[in-house]
């Protein structure tokens, strides 16, 4: 007992002295506060070091992405194509409603199309037609005369009439013919005032009918190119002739359809939705980009046709466009070693027998993986 009692009354003045030397038992195996504290404040300094450095870096790569974004930006402006796979439902909608603007005669602005996109919705979400009525009353209030018409011309399907002919000349002038008898007789009574171009459509048919003669003879007093030749002034009369129909349908869009049956003529219909684009591209494997293009037709019905196929390369002002092996009655084919996320621009034309060479397409720009 009286050991133990001799080791407390040591640790006691061993304590005693460090508390006289000013050094505090912090609990930390003799390391000051002072120490702990600065070592803290270092910590702390280097992480806020390390945030700033990380905030710097974030912001130089949002620059470079916003750079090449730039870049490629005034790329696809200088070469009038768009990008693959960049566009979502919402502006693929606002391009319908540019195309569709455009088939009527209708210059659409962007800016045009994202409110006639809000009108529909309005419209739509009308739950009953005293709301409808009401949303159709006050949309002049919202979008202003213009927009309103530009909505309703877009939203309402105007009936009209068209007039296909078929590609023989002796065919087309038998048609054209009937045409001007039917507008002679008016039987239905609907062609008033008459079709001012009526006299020059059936002296046209008859030219029409002495050059198909004169060919077929084969005594040298006629040619093909004369054929062709009344042919297109047959077709100008017979433009005219679908104006004027149309003009009577805008006036009565009641009787439209029996205008354009009378007229002998058939209805424009409805754009289905969904259809496929002229030319379109796909990623394939590493390196590969898939073209797929409509098949070729003439008249409507699909014709033997050669598929020509470029992919385009842009460095600095200067687009070099290099061929693709061609198909023949294949409208799919697949540029393989392309350069991996490197900008490159694709297009393609077609040729028929009878259709010709076509335009290039407006080119599509992807970034192959």
């Amino acid at each position: 007992m009286k050991k133990k009692k001799t080791v407390a009354a040591d640790q006691k003045d061993v304590a005693g002295e460090m508390g006289a030397n000013g050094v505090a038992d912090t609990g930390t195996n003799g390391i000051s506060r002072e120490i702990i504290d600065s070592s803290k404040k270092l910590v702390k300094n280097e992480k806020a070091n390390i945030a700033r450095a990380e905030n710097k870096m974030r912001e130089v790569l949002m620059k470079q992405i916003r750079d090449e974004k730039k870049e490629l930006e005034k790329l696809l402006k200088e070469t009038k194509s768009c990008l693959y796979g960049t566009k979502n439902q919402s502006q693929r909608e606002t391009d319908e409603i540019l195309e569709t603007g455009k088939r009527m005669g209708l210059a659409l602005t962007p800016k045009d199309a994202r409110m006639i996109k809000r009108e529909l919705k309005s419209l739509t979400a009308a739950g009953s037609q005293n709301s409808m009525a009401h949303a159709l009353k006050t949309m002049e209030q919202r979008v202003g005369k213009r927009g309103t018409i530009f909505i309703l011309m877009s939203v309402i399907w105007i009936i009209k009439a068209a007039c296909p002919m078929p590609a023989n000349a002796s065919a087309y002038q038998v048609k054209a013919k009937a045409l001007a008898t039917i507008q002679t007789a008016d039987a239905a009574g609907y062609f008033s005032p008459a079709f001012s171009g009526l006299a020059l459509l059936i002296t046209n048919t008859s030219d029409l009918f002495d050059a198909i003669e004169a060919f077929e003879a084969d005594d040298g007093t006629g040619s093909s190119e004369a054929v062709e030749a009344a042919v297109a002034l047959v077709k100008i009369s017979i433009d005219l002739l679908v104006a004027y129909v149309n003009k009577l349908c805008l006036a009565d869009q009641t009787n439209a359809s029996a205008i354009i049956a009378a007229a002998g003529m058939k209805e424009v219909h409805k754009k289905p939705k969904n259809v496929k684009p002229d030319f379109s591209i796909e990623q394939g494997a590493t390196g590969e980009v898939k073209l797929t293009s409509l098949a070729g037709k003439f008249g409507g019905k699909r014709v033997a046709t050669n598929y020509y196929w470029q992919y385009g390369l842009k460095a600095g002002i200067t687009m070099t466009w290099i061929n693709l092996p061609d198909t023949v009655n294949r409208c799919k084919t697949t540029a393989t070693g392309m350069p991996i996320d490197t900008v490159v621009f694709f297009r393609k034309a077609t040729r028929t027998a009878r259709g010709g060479l076509s335009p290039w397409s407006a080119p599509i720009a992807i970034s192959p993986k």
